[in-house]
């Protein structure tokens, strides 16, 4: 395996395709609809990284990606289909992405070539 992936969707088709995609390239990979089914998977997985849909109905989003950073150190990849100028995310994948995109993207938090600090769970900044 290349790494723990937990990918956290409430769309059926974002959810299952990024699930078959990323599998396919031999990451271990869990899905979750919501916040807090992602809680409980977080927990067991204990993934390396987790990509997280900024379009979830749950209105605690960034209290869970603050979870994620204080609980351990996984990187969180940000869904959106546009951008709060209020809100820093760093690195995003803005949707309808590409699967070759979300490749590139998550090959390079997970190989490490992410050097600039984003993304770690004492960063006040995610990738």
């Amino acid at each position: 395996m290349r790494g723990k992936i937990l990918v956290v969707a409430n769309d059926l088709a974002v959810r299952n395709l990024t699930e078959r995609f990323l599998t396919k390239l031999n990451y271990q990979v869990d899905t979750a609809a919501d916040i807090e089914t992602a809680r409980a998977i977080f927990q067991i997985l204990r993934p390396d990284l987790v990509i997280l849909d900024m379009t979830l109905p749950d209105n605690n989003i960034h209290e869970f990606r603050q979870e994620i950073q204080i609980i351990g150190e996984a990187f969180v990849l940000m869904l959106t289909n546009y951008l709060d100028s209020g809100i820093e995310v760093g690195e995003y994948l803005r949707k309808p992405f590409a699967l070759g995109e979300l490749e590139v993207k998550v090959s390079k938090i997970l190989s490490g070539g992410n050097d600039d600090g984003w993304g770690y769970y004492n960063s006040d900044r995610i990738f």
